[in-house]
């Protein structure tokens, strides 16, 4: 298994429809080469005072050392997937497992997380180091 580094903090700011601002905080994750894909898995936790609905879990392979999201050229991205968490919404306090895997060849990468749902470009998630 190679080693991985992680994005640690992915925050940029969101705003539903309705002007309230959604924050999650990610408990516990890991993100590991398991059988040709990278499984990236844990706990999100809704941290605001609203609902959030829809909720999906990206995880973006980078090469090894990249810490930015933005401006990643192509040739350096090895993969992009989404998927829901396992709860469809999240109240106040309540938190989900959430499970994203990666097809992949590669094994030596840096794991980028976030979450974004239908009326948020992408919601501010304070992501733990591995």
């Amino acid at each position: 298994m190679g080693r991985i580094l992680v994005f640690s903090l992915v925050f940029s700011l969101g705003l539903a429809s309705a002007q309230e601002v959604y924050k999650l905080r990610v408990r516990s994750w890991s993100c590991a080469y398991v059988g040709g894909a990278v499984v990236a898995q844990g706990v999100v936790e809704n941290i605001s005072k609203s609902r959030v609905q829809g909720l999906r879990v990206h995880l973006r392979l980078v090469e090894k050392g990249l810490q930015g999201v933005k401006g990643v050229s192509s040739n350096r991205v090895y993969g992009v997937n989404s998927a829901p968490i396992a709860r469809p919404s999240l109240a106040p306090g309540e938190a989900s497992p959430f499970s994203v895997r990666v097809p992949t060849r590669q094994r030596e990468f840096s794991c980028q997380l976030w979450f974004r749902n239908a009326s948020v470009v992408q919601i501010p998630t304070l992501v733990p180091r591995l």
